[in-house]
């Protein structure tokens, strides 16, 4: 049979027509449409084949992260003898990602270093995930401070390592002050998947 390879996006809504299978003239009566057989049952509950024209339509939402293909075998058969010899095509719908979410960073509330700290070392890790990809390793995730001025730290864009960029000494903090805190640091970081 003929196969017919199709992209749909995960988006799109309950009802929306996928494809019209169409007959010749010569067999527009006496002949309805049907799904035979699909490779997965599941894909019966996303879809739905009309008898009469052909028209298949989305009946349940569809989502890329759950299954990413739909493979049906379809079949034009006499109206009165549904196992009667018909013409048969094998429909392939490919699910196309759509960017849902946006990343999630794991919980992180301070990072506590020493003063003295050598430039380059790494003093903690910002961790996220896409839900898209249920944290897989193919969400590509960069990470970057915000905003990218900011002088003692950098950030590795794809492991999230931050670093000591800058020594943190200064000379205006006074280790044997009691009424001196050591300087502390706010920074924002932000986390973007590959879409």
């Amino acid at each position: 049979g003929v196969i017919v390879t199709l992209g749909v996006p995960e988006s799109a809504l309950v009802g929306s027509l996928v494809c019209s299978l169409a007959k010749t003239s010569a067999s527009v009566s006496p002949f309805v449409f049907s799904i035979v057989t699909s490779e997965k049952n599941s894909s019966l509950f996303h879809f739905h084949l009309s008898k009469e024209t052909g028209e298949l339509t989305i009946t349940q939402s569809l989502d890329f992260e759950t299954q990413r293909e739909h493979r049906f075998l379809a079949g034009l058969f006499h109206r009165e003898d549904i196992y009667s010899r018909g013409s048969y095509i094998i429909l392939v719908i490919n699910v196309i990602d759509v960017n849902e979410f946006a990343p999630v960073f794991q919980p992180l509330s301070s990072i506590i270093t020493s003063i003295d700290t050598p430039v380059g070392s790494t003093i903690g890790r910002i961790s996220a995930y896409d839900p898209d990809f249920n944290g897989g390793a193919e969400s590509g995730i960069t990470y970057a401070i915000t905003p990218a001025d900011v002088e003692f730290f950098d950030i590795d864009k794809e492991t999230g390592a931050l670093r000591i960029a800058k020594p943190l000494w200064n000379s205006q903090w006074n280790p044997s002050s009691l009424t001196q805190w050591p300087p502390q640091y706010s920074l924002g970081v932000t986390a973007t998947d590959r879409g």
